[in-house]
């Protein structure tokens, strides 16, 4: 069953945890401005989300100024961007699987784990 959830910028639809594995969730920029975005990320990740897909409110300026300078520092604006959206969602999003910590990953890996990888020649 579908739940939502926003505000004044719009409704964010989620969806409950499935019996057979639990859902990835992210949202999408849309093309939507970048502060609207980063506030929709953090209400997606307080919702359940898991990350989120971006182009347009990122990159967006970088693509529309030719001259070198304003190209330049828009390149600048789109890494601040990415770092701050990263920010949002390690503070509010939830990880797809918990982390396991170096003991309990190398206890469940088995011996020759990585044979069936690359495989011998």
């Amino acid at each position: 069953m579908p739940a939502v959830c926003g505000n004044a910028m719009g409704p964010i639809v989620t969806f409950g945890a499935s019996r057979l594995a639990p859902p990835i969730r992210q949202i999408l920029s849309a093309g939507v401005g970048h502060e609207d975005f980063r506030t929709q990320v953090e209400i997606a990740g307080k919702a359940g989300a898991s990350g989120y897909l971006a182009g347009r409110s990122i990159w967006r300026d970088a693509v529309s100024n030719h001259l070198p300078a304003e190209r330049a520092a828009a390149i600048e604006l789109a890494g601040g961007r990415l770092d701050e959206l990263n920010k949002v969602t390690r503070a509010y999003g939830r990880p797809i699987h918990p982390a396991a910590s170096l003991p309990e990953a190398i206890e469940a890996m088995s011996d020759g784990w990585f044979s069936s990888w690359h495989p011998a020649t």
